[in-house]
């Protein structure tokens, strides 16, 4: 006669449990930013560097790009306004009075383009691997001061070659560099935080550069300026640093101590700002890409 079996009770291991790391914005305030943004620094410099690569890589002229695009922007200037035009140039010859004006406004106007579309350049980056977003339109925004060392080394030829010589002040004259860079990237990490979410905010960067360009005294004096609207060219950001870079290369007349001190108040004023924006957008950033 068969007994009855009896069922046996196996014990089942537990799988152990796997452990889950989540990466997440700590916060949207500016200090945790600028503390994630300095742990980040290799990147940062890392990336600098490939977008210079990439501009120069499989280009017959090299860094020649640099130079030609200021500088042959100032010779049209120079027939439009110094010849047809005869825009008053303070006793210097036009082509020398609008470079060094033109050198400051490039790395605005490119810094700021750069920076405004660097998001949705990178956006395979993005969406595969966590790091401090801030890091991508910054570094596109800084690629530009190659641009600017660049174009400054021309600067002094060209005065010799028009007999100028530089003004002994022109040690000072990178005073005026730190709100045009502040400045431009700023308004780059707006644009480019929100164009993730409204696509068309992409084509505004060059169009609000180009209006900005005739409200800056980049190829003109301040001293055609209507009297009573001067007070308000000065308290554009961009036009005390243009006119103190160029005093101080070429001995034209310095800006207001107050325009200056308002550009920088402004300039780090439109950068906690941005900090501030990016950081809220930050969140869903690889959902809208």
């Amino acid at each position: 006669m068969n007994q009855p079996q009896t069922a046996q009770r196996t014990e089942i291991p537990e799988a152990p449990q796997s452990s889950w790391t989540l990466i997440n914005v700590k916060g949207v305030g500016a200090m945790v930013a600028v503390g994630e943004f300095w742990r980040a620094r290799d990147l940062l410099r890392m990336l600098v560097m490939r977008h210079l690569k990439i501009r120069f890589a499989q280009t017959a002229m090299g860094a020649l790009w640099v130079v030609l695009q200021p500088l042959m922007t100032a010779l049209i200037f120079s027939v439009l306004f110094g010849v047809f035009v005869k825009v008053p140039s303070e006793g210097i010859p036009y082509v020398v009075y609008a470079y060094p004006a033109m050198i400051l406004w490039s790395v605005f106007a490119q810094s700021f383009e750069r920076g405004s579309a660097s998001l949705m350049i990178e956006e395979r980056l993005i969406t595969k691997v966590y790091f401090p977003r801030l890091v991508i339109p910054i570094s596109a925004s800084l690629s530009t001061l190659a641009d600017f060392i660049i174009s400054t080394l021309l600067l002094l030829p060209i005065c010799l070659f028009f007999g100028i010589r530089p003004s002994p002040l022109s040690i000072f004259a990178f005073i005026g560099l730190p709100p045009i860079v502040i400045l431009s990237s700023s308004l780059g990490i707006i644009a480019a935080a929100l164009s993730i979410r409204y696509r068309d905010l992409r084509q505004v960067a060059p169009f609000v550069t180009q209006l900005w360009f005739y409200a800056t005294p980049v190829v003109y004096p301040l001293t055609v300026v209507p009297e009573s609207l001067r007070t308000a060219v000065l308290c554009n950001p961009v036009s005390a640093p243009v006119l103190w870079f160029r005093a101080a290369f070429i001995g034209t007349a310095f800006p207001p101590l107050w325009s200056m001190a308002a550009s920088y108040a402004t300039s780090f004023a439109v950068l906690a700002l941005a900090i501030v924006i990016f950081r809220n957008v930050e969140r869903g950033m690889a959902d809208w890409l």
